[in-house]
């Protein structure tokens, strides 16, 4: 049976006071997550990691200038649950509640499951943002003050009797043991490659807004935070397969509404980023099909 690796702790992130990373995460970039234990911060890289939303929501981010963490209440696999409690007590504080934000990372060799997992509601699009960790993290660390504290992990893969065996407690001596339980996944996720952004905050009443979410205000989308907009692919044209139809058809109702609603917002100079458009299914076509 595979053992349960050491467990992460979080350290303080290139001298941003209100960010910590796992000394667990090594590196992030095309190559996808890498591990290791005793690293120099200094040698650490944080490049890109992408996240699949719908379009309304990106929209409505940008617009107002907020970037969301939700509650793992709505995560899906009952196995992270387990672990999940609406409020912890850390130490001495009481009241504490954790929010994440999920990221997948070398996300185009499984391009394909991500946008069949997240493309499923036709009538809300979905879209693929690029973001930069660094300006992200900096964004977020500007806005803390003392109201939150945020942490970056990766994601611990294992099977699933490993992580029942794991013990669940409202009551934990640091923060870290919490995160390490909200970073326990089973085998068949492992496709993912996912890092977890948490956001820490202590509530002094039990307003279920406060419960339920976190909104963070006053989030800078311009100057490189996202880095790329990507639509869904498009069907490769003269092929006669019904599926194949269907997905031209929805692309050619969905793709242009999806360029002009980005377009508006980078004409309103709220982004600054580059619009493309998935090349999945290309083959044989050429890459001025998907020029958008």
């Amino acid at each position: 049976m595979k053992k349960v690796s050491g467990i992460q702790k979080f350290i303080a992130y290139n001298g941003l006071e209100h960010v910590y990373k796992s000394d667990k995460l090594k590196l992030v970039n095309s190559k996808g997550i890498e591990y290791a234990s005793g690293l120099n911060n200094q040698h650490d890289s944080l490049l890109t990691v992408s996240k699949y939303t719908k379009l309304s929501n990106l929209e409505r981010s940008v617009k107002d200038q907020t970037f969301y963490f939700s509650s793992p209440s709505e995560w899906l696999d009952p196995f992270e649950m387990l672990f999940y409690r609406p409020k912890i007590n850390v130490g001495d504080i009481e009241n504490v509640v954790v929010h994440a934000c999920c990221f997948a990372c070398n996300d185009i060799e499984n391009e394909e499951g991500f946008w069949q997992i997240w493309s499923k509601d036709e009538k809300d699009p979905i879209v693929r943002v690029t973001y930069n960790v660094e300006k992200l993290l900096n964004n977020l660390n500007n806005i803390a003050g003392d109201l939150y504290e945020f942490y970056l992990g990766g994601m611990e893969y294992n099977s699933r009797e490993v992580i029942k065996k794991q013990l669940a407690t409202d009551n934990y001596e640091q923060i870290d043991d919490y995160l390490n339980k909200l970073c326990l996944k089973r085998n068949a996720y492992k496709y993912e490659n996912e890092l977890r952004l948490f956001v820490k905050k202590v509530i002094v009443n039990n307003d279920d807004k406060e419960i339920q979410n976190t909104i963070i205000n006053n989030i800078d989308y311009n100057h490189g935070t996202i880095i790329e907009i990507t639509l869904p692919p498009a069907a490769p044209l003269g092929n006669s397969h019904p599926a194949r139809d269907l997905m031209k058809k929805y692309q050619k109702g969905i793709s242009i509404p999806i360029k002009v609603r980005l377009s508006k917002l980078i004409e309103d100079g709220r982004l600054t980023c580059k619009l493309t458009q998935s090349s999945l299914y290309c083959t044989e076509i050429t890459k001025r099909t998907y020029n958008i």
